[in-house]
């Protein structure tokens, strides 16, 4: 019993850390200001890799129509949408889960102790694209 206690005890860890990290993932990715040209570079992104799947029909559409219209974002609120539909743009990539799951794995082991990690998007990279290709540890976290 106690066992099974660990294990989702462990799960619940590695959740709350995917949560933490998600929001890393935000402020380590994502460009400080939005502009026109980087909606334009994320819909065409989105487009091109199976990220506007993803979305949903008013995502679609916001982002759409922001690559359309606006010059500079200055609204929080349209700031923090666009920020959302960016994050599911990125993690359509490799590259993105990847990172997630760098972060992610990061967070699960160290703790709050990764300042030194979370500069260092290389070593992210590589630890979660090494737990992407090795699907055998994955029930070992």
């Amino acid at each position: 019993m106690t066992y099974l206690i660990k294990q989702m005890k462990a799960a619940e860890d590695f959740v709350s850390a995917g949560s933490r990290a998600k929001s890393l993932f935000a402020d380590l990715i994502l460009p400080k200001e939005i502009t026109q040209a980087v909606v334009e570079r994320y819909f065409r992104r989105a487009l091109r890799n199976g990220g506007w799947r993803r979305l949903t029909r008013y995502q679609r559409a916001l982002l759409f129509v922001a690559a359309r219209v606006v010059k500079v974002v200055r609204s929080d609120i349209l700031r923090r949408a666009l920020q959302e539909i960016f994050v599911e743009v990125e993690l359509a990539t490799t590259r993105g889960r990847a990172l997630l799951m760098g972060l992610t794995l990061t967070l699960n082991k160290a703790g709050e102790k990764l300042l030194q990690y979370l500069r260092n998007l290389e070593e992210l990279l590589c630890i979660g694209l090494n737990y992407l290709n090795h699907p055998l540890f994955k029930g070992l976290l």
